[in-house]
């Protein structure tokens, strides 16, 4: 399982770990798992705020 952890210039890095066995039996899944390690990180979400209770304005 993939973990993270701060180099010494201060950039995160992960690292993944795989059994032999693993990359063995499973070379698809062990690639996939990298590759979805390598793809950037999904956009952040924009904070939408809603309409207070009762739809009025602010008061």
């Amino acid at each position: 399982m993939p973990s993270a952890s701060l180099g010494s210039r201060g950039r995160a890095s992960k690292v993944l770990r795989f059994w032999n066995h693993e990359v063995l039996a499973e070379p698809d899944a062990m690639l996939q798992a990298i590759a979805d390690a390598l793809a950037p990180p999904p956009p952040r979400l924009r904070r939408v705020d809603l309409p207070r209770k009762g739809g009025g304005e602010i008061r």
